[in-house]
């Protein structure tokens, strides 16, 4: 029998209950093999049919490149050679991401060559992708709450709510864990944001907000860390407000 293979993409964006159940019925019938794609780790509605009648679930590390696949896709689509030195601080830079490694190799095609440079340009040009092309995606509540978190090292429900205001920030981090896997989940309750996008947030925040408001956050921050009596802390914070 020939199955009939249905792909389904941006799979975190999908909020219909009826949607979901016509997608778990494709699964459960025999006649299709149903890919899902989704930025986020396991949906938690796609769980139960995970446990109990099996999905096989291809992680973020399966897909992020070796130093061999560099070098390899380096000669196919730029026609050059790198040295093992220049491949391992590409895959170190890149951390293994097809789609950074693709810009750091355009640029050097564009410019005739690879030179160390490139990485930083790749970065920035990352940014804007992430900013135009990912968050456009997003709801701008979200977006905003996420803006004010790229100024903290270090995310906790108290402290969110201490630096916007918002009473909603636990709903708001867990909707930012639903979308994608750009958060990251740390002992006693504690999040961080992945570098890039907490680059690429700041970035967009400063753009945004006025210098008023970015000393506002990190005096927001100062208050709450001096109140838990973190006094390190709070200094820092204090001194990014001046």
């Amino acid at each position: 029998m020939t199955l009939q293979t249905i792909v389904i993409d941006d799979l975190q964006f999908l909020r219909e209950i009826e949607d979901r159940e016509q997608i778990l019925s494709m699964i459960r019938d025999e006649a299709y093999w149903v890919i899902l794609i989704s930025r986020s780790s396991l949906l938690p509605w796609l769980k139960t049919i995970y446990m109990n009648e099996g999905m096989m679930q291809i992680t973020e590390e399966e897909l992020i490149w070796r130093c061999q696949d560099v070098a390899t896709y380096w000669q196919k689509h730029n026609e050059e050679t790198l040295s093992e030195a220049q491949v391992n601080e590409i895959h170190d830079f890149s951390k293994g991401n097809p789609l950074s490694i693709r810009s750091i190799a355009k640029l050097s095609l564009d410019h005739g060559g690879y030179d160390p440079e490139y990485l930083k340009q790749s970065w920035c040009d990352f940014e804007d992708y992430l900013i135009e092309q990912l968050m456009r995606e997003w709801d701008i509540n979200l977006i905003n709450f996420l803006m004010h978190m790229s100024f903290l090292d270090e995310i906790k429900i108290s402290l969110a709510e201490m630096v916007t205001g918002n009473s909603a920030s636990y709903q708001l981090l867990q909707e930012a864990l639903y979308i994608g896997n750009f958060i990251i989940i740390e002992e006693n309750e504690c999040y961080r944001i992945r570098p890039l996008l907490r680059s690429a947030l700041q970035k967009r925040a400063r753009n945004t907000y006025d210098s008023e408001k970015i000393r506002e956050i990190y005096y927001n921050a100062g208050l709450y860390y001096e109140m838990q009596d973190d006094i390190p802390n709070a200094l820092t914070m204090y001194e990014n407000c001046d």
